[in-house]
């Protein structure tokens, strides 16, 4: 009995691509695209600081009596205008969730999990600190007690604590980072983070000394424009070849 050929199938047809190459072009089509939006998303927090310091200082004319040898920026929430400073908190606050959030998903390593999180802690913690404001004191505005206030409100003591929350996830986020980068072999980035997260650290230390005013606005602006850059290096080398194809093959091992 003679063979037939089967309908359909003939002598030099080619064989279909098995379905595993096709789900490979398919993965390197599509991960750049998933990468994009989220990377997109994450520099936004190349901005909170930068915009955070500029808007602040623009105020600086509107305030009759401001002294930044006396006064920190919170002061600047005080008085005529002084809605602008607490939106500037709010907007840098929200900025800093926005990008620090998808840490989790655009950076490889477990580390991104304490760094998203410790990132999106210090947002919440501008934010609160922008909705609540400190207690008129040091002079400021014009008929404030020349000292401390007697009594804190609570609007003064939600604000210290939005101050303590973002200041202490501050440091955090900055020791995750730089744990990561140090595993990326990203050293001298990793140890500006670890300097800086221990400047942080002695801002309270020094607040109640003469230049507590003075320390304390050299460490916060040299960390919020450290922080910019490092969010931007991370995010670029987040966004590389090797990275964005290396943190899918890992999702699909551990997630």
């Amino acid at each position: 009995m003679s063979k037939t050929a089967s309908p359909g199938r003939r002598e030099g047809d080619h064989q279909p691509r098995p379905k595993e190459a096709d789900m490979t072009f398919q993965e390197l089509d599509l991960r750049p695209r998933v990468a994009a939006p989220r990377l997109a998303w994450f520099r936004t927090g190349v901005a909170a600081g930068p915009l955070f310091l500029l808007l602040s200082l623009l105020q600086l004319p509107l305030k009759d009596g401001f002294d930044l040898s006396r006064h920190a920026f919170s002061y600047l929430a005080l008085g005529a205008h002084g809605w602008i400073q607490q939106l500037n908190f709010v907007t840098a606050g929200v900025l800093f969730i926005l990008a620090t959030h998808r840490l989790r998903r655009s950076i490889p390593g477990r580390t991104r999990h304490f760094a998203a999180s410790f990132g999106m802690l210090m947002g919440a913690g501008m934010v609160v600190a922008g909705v609540f404001t400190v207690d008129p004191s040091f002079g400021f505005p014009e008929g404030a007690p020349a000292g401390r206030p007697d009594t804190v409100s609570a609007s003064g003591m939600l604000h210290g604590v939005g101050f303590v929350v973002s200041m202490t996830a501050w440091v955090a986020l900055l020791v995750a980072l730089g744990l990561w980068l140090r595993s990326n072999q990203q050293r001298p980035w990793s140890r500006a983070c670890f300097v800086l997260a221990a400047g942080l650290l002695l801002v309270p230390a020094v607040a109640a000394t003469p230049a507590g005013t003075i320390v304390l606005y050299v460490v916060v602006s040299s960390a919020f424009i450290f922080t910019s850059a490092v969010l931007d290096h991370v995010s670029r080398r987040a966004g590389s070849p090797d990275h964005v194809h290396g943190h899918g093959h890992a999702r699909g091992s551990q997630d």
